[in-house]
């Protein structure tokens, strides 16, 4: 899971954005490992959020690391997280989040939790 939070960017630059992002797909589809990316949206601190499946621990967290140098640029100071969950499928994590259905719990440690629909 990646999230930050962009520096300036308001309104229609959030589409913008999201073109940009499809844009450079190949980008990180090229990062060898890589097996899908999900992105989760609505969430209520303005952040993008993505849920990345990759080939073990070591391909991610080198892709979060290099992730990290290029949004530094353009997301908001101390925005950007990443947490590795090795092992875990994409899906199974977000079906067997504890917080489907509400809102994420307070305390900066729950930032990375899936929430959603039932």
């Amino acid at each position: 899971m990646v999230a930050f939070r962009l520096r300036g960017v308001h309104g229609r630059g959030h589409t913008l954005f999201r073109w940009e992002s499809i844009l450079n797909t190949p980008l990180f589809v090229g990062f060898p490992g890589f097996r899908s990316k999900l992105w989760l949206a609505a969430d209520e601190h303005g952040r993008y959020r993505g849920v990345y499946e990759w080939d073990g621990a070591e391909r991610a967290e080198h892709y979060a690391r290099c992730l990290w140098r290029v949004l530094a640029l353009v997301s908001a100071r101390g925005s950007i997280r990443y947490a590795l969950q090795p092992g875990v499928h994409r899906d199974e994590l977000i079906r067997s989040s504890p917080h489907r259905g509400r809102t994420r719990p307070g305390g900066e440690d729950a930032w990375w939790l899936p929430v959603g629909p039932p």
